[in-house]
């Protein structure tokens, strides 16, 4: 298997730097070559509570610089070309979520290795987590399939030609091969909107790239958003992006019909 240099840094919860006493609380990877960096953080906050005790951490104010880490990496990702940007950002924290200086390791594919390095070094739940048991049903519908061979779950697909990776929780044939992807979408329309153009064309190239090979693939995105009650046309305009690029999107109303629909249709 091809292996690229990689750098990760642990993302350190420290409530009194005179102290100097941290706690992980999340991950950061970064792999120049691939163009990925990618932090994931914990869903919790039980080792902090345990360490520093229950009445001095202020969940609410943590759970959201841990939530503002992650969106400062995803949407900063193209200011980080080379090992020194990711220096100079660890340095230059200095508020209660410390990031460490980087160490270097082989990355063989950026996803599974930060799921890994999440698991060996924070523990626990992530963050990215909860958004897929925001839909429940999709998980009882696989499960079965899963049982029955007539699904998968936690499909990793290339992206082709941007030599990255996308983790599709849940994939099923039915003529071709479909990556069904849940997805929570931000009530920030420009946070979404850039979110959507991402898959979108990250669908595209799965599409044109594997038409004719033995496994043709298609991405369904499967849609809820942080706020039911976005603007109609605002979630329209995301439904007919995903359209252009030739990208199923079903919205929230439309899941029990689609998972009718999975369930009759998907074969082994």
């Amino acid at each position: 298997m091809n292996t690229m240099r990689g750098y990760y840094s642990l993302i350190q919860y420290c409530p009194d730097l005179s102290r100097l006493e941290s706690v992980n609380v999340g991950v950061v990877l970064f792999c120049p070559e691939a163009k990925f960096i990618e932090a994931r953080t914990a869903a919790g906050n039980d080792k902090p509570r345990r360490m520093f005790g229950d009445k001095n951490i202020d969940r609410e104010r943590l759970n959201a610089a841990k939530s503002a880490m992650e969106t400062r990496f995803r949407e900063t990702a193209d200011t980080f070309k080379d090992l020194a940007d990711l220096q100079q950002f660890a340095r230059t924290r200095a508020n209660e979520l410390l990031v460490t200086d980087p160490r270097s390791l082989k990355v063989s594919s950026p996803e599974q290795d930060l799921e890994r390095l999440f698991k060996e070094l924070v523990g626990g739940r992530s963050r990215s987590e909860p958004k897929i048991q925001a839909f429940p049903e999709l998980d009882t519908l696989f499960d079965r399939l899963v049982q029955e061979r007539r699904g998968e779950r936690d499909y990793v697909i290339p992206i082709p030609m941007i030599n990255r990776e996308l983790k599709i929780p849940y994939a099923y044939q039915n003529g071709i091969f479909n990556l069904v992807k849940p997805q929570v979408f931000s009530s920030d329309e420009k946070r979404a909107t850039d979110l959507a153009m991402k898959l979108a064309i990250e669908g595209d190239l799965i599409q044109r790239h594997t038409k004719k090979t033995k496994r043709p693939s298609k991405l369904i995105i499967v849609s809820r958003f942080e706020t039911p009650s976005l603007r109609t046309e605002f979630r329209d305009n995301l439904v007919g992006l995903f359209r252009e690029y030739n990208v199923e999107a079903v919205a929230p109303e439309g899941v029990p019909a689609f998972i009718q629909k999975v369930s009759q249709e998907a074969h082994s």
